[in-house]
């Protein structure tokens, strides 16, 4: 619940910035696209595990994270 706001901030950055790539065919902002949607996944994998009885889609939700996250710095390097 505390983190409703911040996903819904990254919720709106991904689909802004996704709109911005397909509208301008431009992929300049795909390595933020991809760093968002890491940090989405990140914060619903830890609200997903904070349950009171977690799954394994939160842990599955942080692995996915990690693995944007390292692409995204591989987008922002090259």
């Amino acid at each position: 619940m505390k983190f409703k706001a911040v996903r819904i901030m990254f919720i709106l950055i991904v689909i802004g910035s996704s709109g911005v790539n397909l509208l301008a065919g431009d992929s300049d902002l795909l390595p933020y696209t991809m760093l968002a949607g890491a940090a989405l996944l990140l914060l619903n994998g830890m609200s997903e595990l904070n349950r009171s009885n977690p799954t394994n889609w939160g842990y599955m939700s942080l692995a996915v994270s990690l693995f944007l996250l390292i692409v995204s710095i591989e987008g922002f390097l090259s």
